[in-house]
Formats: structure tokens, sequence, C-alpha cells
């Protein structure tokens, strides 16, 4: 008798358990709906989802949102966001190709270097003008996003140029059947892991998101921090788009048009918080996975492209209002 007690306790344990994880921890849920989805695409389009080509494109799709997505859940752990980084993102891959077809005789990392710099130096003028003078970000970075794309609309010219052999290699080369880009994801993914769970200044943006004016009085910098948080986003916008431009071996101004919506989902969904304080960078990872994933199931389904922006939108008021949903939860206990 006393076994079976014990089995059914053990058994509403995992139950518990479970079900816990399914509503409050995010990347486990999204996880089980990423293999969800994948079942079903596998049973109705397995011959077009489960190819090695789909695969290798499907990868590809995730790597800009990817890099993206770290500085944003870096962001957004502090309580704060950017909206001008797919503004920010074209800017360093057109001043890069501008700089390589303007000076010839210009090293190729050395423009690739000064494209990503002027990216990072944007990104620490909204660092300057969010952190220091507190301008709210949506107003912010919303208006610095559109400075940014002027500048890199006029310098982006005809945005298709012969680029040199060695700077698309940077962007197209292939190793087991995977772009390259993916491998630079995929590194940025495991180092950020590390420092935000390692690092004692990533983990000091989880103290500013959980409560700000508590960790001004422990001693902490918090304009500091955000800027440098702002810096690191620009950095990252700024080195995803020397490598888009290499792959898609053009420069145009309207490049990252709105991947805004896809990257904060993407955030959201894999455990950022709007109100701080949460997130981690394998969280953002499964986020823009399970974006990539939605987008590619959308492509071979035959859905119209302009209705995934609706069903991106859907997910992202979703994802909000379920985030919502767990603080008022939370704040309850």
């Amino acid at each position: 008798m006393e076994e079976k007690k014990l089995m059914s306790l053990n058994f509403k344990s995992r139950n518990n358990w479970f079900l816990e994880n399914l509503i409050y921890n995010r990347a486990f849920s999204l996880t089980l709906l990423i293999i969800f989805i994948s079942i079903i695409m596998s049973v109705f389009y397995g011959q077009s989802f489960l190819s090695g080509r789909n695969f290798a494109a499907l990868l590809l799709s995730l790597a800009s949102t990817g890099f993206l997505s770290i500085g944003m859940m870096l962001l957004l752990i502090s309580g704060s966001f950017d909206l001008s980084v797919g503004a920010n993102l074209a800017l360093g891959g057109i001043m890069t190709v501008y700089l390589m077809s303007k000076f010839t005789a210009m090293p190729i990392p050395l423009a690739m270097i000064i494209g990503v710099a002027l990216s990072t130096f944007f990104g620490f003028l909204n660092g300057i003008v969010v952190a220091k003078i507190k301008v709210n970000a949506l107003i912010a970075t919303f208006a610095m996003g559109g400075i940014i794309r002027a500048i890199a609309t006029y310098f982006s010219g005809a945005g298709i140029v012969a680029l040199p052999p060695e700077y698309l290699a940077f962007g197209q080369t292939v190793f087991l059947g995977v772009q390259m880009p993916v491998y630079y994801m995929i590194a940025l993914v495991i180092i950020f892991s590390f420092l935000t769970s390692r690092i004692r200044y990533f983990r000091q943006l989880y103290f500013i998101g959980g409560n700000e004016k508590a960790a001004e009085l422990s001693g902490i910098n918090v304009t500091k921090v955000r800027m440098i948080s702002f810096v690191i986003m620009g950095a990252l916008a700024g080195f995803a788009g020397v490598v888009q431009t290499a792959r898609l071996n053009m420069a145009l101004g309207t490049l990252a048009t709105g991947i805004e919506l896809p990257v904060i989902t993407a955030v959201i969904l894999g455990g950022g918080s709007i109100a701080g304080g949460r997130g981690t960078i394998a969280g953002a990872f499964t986020g823009a996975l399970f974006i990539a994933i939605i987008q590619n199931a959308m492509v071979i389904g035959g859905i119209n492209v302009y209705f995934q922006g609706v069903v991106i939108g859907a997910i992202l008021i979703a994802a909000v209002g379920t985030d919502l949903a767990i603080l008022r939860k939370l704040g309850s206990r």
C-alpha cells in the first residue's frame, strides 16, 4: 500500500514538474512546440521539409535573426530594447561595401572593421540617448533607426557592385553543407551564453532589469552597463550586416527592413520579459529557431509572403500577453 502511495506521489511530482516547466519555462515549452511543428511538417511536407537543402536554408534564414536576438536579449534583460537594429545592420554592410568599392586598395578586413565600428558607434549613440539622457527607448531608437536608414540608403548607391571573391567567401563559403553565417551565429551564441552565466558584468544586467533602483543602491553603474549593452547590440548588428552583404553579394538601403518584429518576437518567446530581469541567450536562440521554422513552414505551405508578417505579429501579441499573465501570476504568489 505504501509503495503505491509513493509511486502516486512520484507521478504527481513528475507531472507537476512538467506542468510547471510548460507554463513558466518558455524555452522548454518552445522546444516542445518546435518538435511538434517539425513532426507535423514532416508528415504533410516530408519530401520538402526534410531535405538537406531546406535544412540548410532554414539555418541560413535563422542566422541574421540569431545575431540580433543575442544583443536584443541582453537589452531586454536590462529592461530596454532597440528598434534601430535593422537599419544598423544595413549600415554596417553598406559602409563596408562602399569603402571597398571607393578605395580599392583598402584591405578587406579593414573595410569590415570600419563598417562594424560605424554600427557600433550608432549603438553607442543609442546608449547615450536612452541610458544617459533618459529618453524613452521606443522613441529614441525608432528615431535613430530613421537617421541610420537614411545614411545607409545614401551610401548604398546602386546597391549591386562587383565585390571581391575574398569578401564573398566570408558569407558564402559552405562547410558540411551549411553556409558560414550559421557557424558565426552558433559561435556567438556559445560565447554570450558563457558570458551571461559566468561574467560579473553580464550578471549585472539581471539586477538592473529586476530592480534598477536597488541595482544603483548596491553600487552598480546602471548607466554605464546599459550603454555598453547598446554598444554590443550595435556591434552585432554591424557584423550581421557585413555577413549579410557578403552572402547576398549586394548592399541595399532597404536591407533588413522590418527585422525588428521577428527579433523581438524571438526574444520574448525565448524567455525574455518586457519587464526585464529574465532571459537567456539559449532562449533567444530557441525563439529565433522557432520563428525560422514558422517562416519556413509558411513558405513550404505556399502561404502568401505578406501574410507572414500577420502571423509573426500575432505570435508577438500572444507572447507578450503570456508574459504579462505570468508576471501577474508570479506577483500574486
